[in-house]
C-alpha cells in the first residue's frame, strides 16, 4: 500500500532516516527514499529484489547479456564472481576443445610436439623399455669387422666337431693347384695314428697270402656228381659247390640215352642274397654259354670265373624228355685261379718245343657286323670271338671257309645265340681259308677278326 506522507507547511511530520557518516559533509541523517528516473512524471522504479539486491533493467529487449553490451561501466575494479550464466548456443566451457575424431581418420585438433636439440625423448608407451621391432631390418656394419655368433647358415643349423655328415655339411673344395695335405687316419691296433698300416693282412676276412698280396686258396675240391633223368623235377638244382676263396669252377655233362628230346641247364652263382646266372666258356669251342640244351650222346665241359662269389650250381631249367632212358651225369669241381707267370728269357736262349711256348699280342684286329648268312672274311685270318646285340630265336655256324661247306670251327650244330653276350675265345683260333657264317633266326653279330698276311 501507499506510504506517502501529507507534509503540512508550518505543522512539521515525521520522515523515515538514518544517520550516515560522509567524507565531506560530516554526521548527517540520511531519509529512506525510493529511487526512480529523473524524467518528469515518469514511474520507471529501480527495482530491488527480496534480498536487497538491485536488478539492472533497460527495456523488454534487452533482456540477455548481449543486448547490455557496452552499456555497463565498471565502478568497481575487484573480482567479479559469476556463480551461474547462460552461456549462448556453441560457446566452449573451456579454452580448447579439440572436436572428436573417428577412428582411422587424422583429426584436425590433434595437438603435436614441438621437439628441440637435445630434448628428453619421449616415452612411446608406458614400458619405457626396449620395444620389439616388426618387418625387416637392414643393418650397416661401416668399417671394422663384427663379433657375432651366427647360428644358421641359410636357414640351416651346421653341424660342428667330428661326426656323422648331415643336412649342416659345409661344403669344402679343393683347389686343383692346391699343395697336397696328410690325410690321418685312425689305427689303433697296427701303425700309428697318423700312418695307415703298411702291412694287409685280411681282405673281406680271408688272410692274404704272403707270396703275391691275394686273398687266393690252393685248395681243388672233391668232384661233386649229380645224375638227373626223366623223373627229376624242373629246377633241380646240382650239389652246391662252396667257392669263397676260389676262383675257378669245371662242369661235365655227360649225356646217355637213345633219344634226348628236351632238357636244359642253366649255370649259377650265389652272391650271399641272390643266385645270378653265369656265363662260361665251353671248352674245345670258345662258345661262352650261361645255359646249354642237352644233346643224345654229348659229353660237354665248361669252365667259369667264380671270383667273388660263394657258392656254384647247375639248375634243371627244362625237364628231361625222350625214350630209351635218357638222362645226364654233371660232374662240378672248384679249385683256384690260375696263376699266370711271366718268365723271362735271356737273349739266344733256347726254347723247349714241349715244355716252353710264346705267345704274341696281335693288334689291329676289326669288327664285322652281319645280320643275316654271309662271308665275315676272305682269307686266312685270326678269328677272336663274337658278340651278339639282337637276337630273337637266333642261331649260328661258323665255317673255316668262303662258304656254308666244311670245315665247321666249333660245333656242326647251330649255336643258340642270346643278346647281349660277349664270345671271346681264350685263345685266338686261325682260320686258313676264310671265315662264313650261317644266321637263323633273326640276330645283329660282331665278329671279332684280324686278317694275316702270307
Amino acid at each position: 500500500m501507499a506510504d506517502n506522507l501529507n507534509v503540512t507547511p508550518g505543522t512539521g511530520a515525521t520522515m523515515a532516516a538514518d544517520e550516515a557518516t560522509d567524507g565531506t559533509l560530516g554526521s548527517v541523517k540520511v531519509p529512506f527514499a525510493k529511487i526512480m528516473d529523473g524524467t518528469l512524471d515518469s514511474t520507471n522504479k529501480l527495482i530491488v529484489n527480496s534480498s536487497g539486491e538491485a536488478l539492472v533493467k533497460d527495456t523488454a529487449g534487452e533482456a540477455s547479456l548481449a543486448s547490455i553490451d557496452g552499456k555497463i561501466t565498471a565502478v568497481n575494479t575487484g573480482a567479479v564472481v559469476v556463480s551461474s550464466s547462460a552461456l549462448p548456443t556453441g560457446a566452449a566451457t573451456a579454452a580448447k576443445q579439440p572436436a572428436l575424431g573417428t577412428a582411422g581418420t587424422p583429426s584436425a585438433d590433434v595437438i603435436t610436439v614441438q621437439g628441440v636439440t637435445s630434448m628428453t625423448a619421449l616415452k612411446v608407451d608406458g614400458s619405457a623399455v626396449t620395444q620389439p621391432v616388426s618387418g625387416t631390418v637392414t643393418a650397416n656394419l661401416g668399417t671394422g669387422t663384427a663379433d657375432a655368433n651366427i647360428k644358421q647358415i641359410n636357414g640351416v643349423t651346421p653341424l660342428m666337431g667330428n661326426g656323422v655328415t648331415g643336412t649342416g655339411s659345409q661344403r669344402v673344395t679343393v683347389a686343383s693347384d692346391n699343395t697336397p695335405f696328410a690325410v690321418k687316419t685312425d689305427q689303433t691296433t697296427h701303425g700309428t695314428t697318423d700312418l695307415v698300416a703298411a702291412d694287409i693282412t685280411k681282405i673281406n676276412g680271408t688272410a692274404v697270402s704272403t707270396t703275391n698280396g691275394l686273398a687266393t686258396s690252393n685248395t681243388v675240391t672233391a668232384a661233386v656228381t649229380d645224375t638227373w633223368t626223366t623223373a627229376t623235377s624242373i629246377n633241380t638244382a646240382t650239389t652246391t659247390v662252396t667257392t669263397t676263396g676260389l676262383g675257378t669252377v669245371t662242369v661235365t655233362s655227360v649225356s646217355t640215352g637213345t633219344t634226348t628230346t628236351a632238357g636244359a641247364l642253366t649255370f649259377e652263382v650265389y652272391d650271399g642274397t641272390i643266385w645270378w646266372p653265369i656265363s662260361g666258356i665251353r671248352m674245345g669251342t670258345g662258345l661262352t654259354e650261361s645255359t646249354y640244351t642237352l644233346v643224345n650222346g654229348a659229353s660237354v665241359m665248361w669252365r667259369f670265373g667264380v671270383e667273388g662269389y660263394q657258392q656254384f650250381r647247375t639248375r634243371l631249367s627244362t625237364t628231361i624228355t625222350g625214350t630209351g632212358s635218357p638222362q645226364v651225369v654233371l660232374v662240378t669241381q672248384a679249385s683256384a685261379a690260375a696263376i699266370v707267370n711271366n718268365p723271362s728269357v735271356s737273349v739266344a736262349q733256347q726254347l723247349d718245343s714241349t715244355n716252353d711256348s710264346v705267345s704274341a699280342s696281335i693288334k689291329g684286329a676289326s669288327y664285322t657286323k652281319l645280320t643275316a648268312t654271309g662271308s665275315i672274311v676272305s682269307g686266312a685270318c685270326v678269328y677272336y670271338g663274337y658278340t651278339v646285340e639282337v637276337s630273337t630265336g637266333g642261331t649260328l655256324i661258323v665255317y673255316d671257309n668262303t662258304s656254308a661247306a666244311a670245315p665247321t670251327i666249333g660245333s656242326t650244330a647251330a649255336v643258340n645265340l642270346i643278346a647281349g653276350t660277349t664270345n671271346i675265345f681264350p685263345v685266338p683260333i686261325i682260320a686258313t681259308t676264310g671265315l662264313y657264317a650261317t644266321i637263323g633266326g633273326t640276330a645283329t653279330i660282331n665278329f671279332l677278326t684280324r686278317g694275316i698276311s702270307k
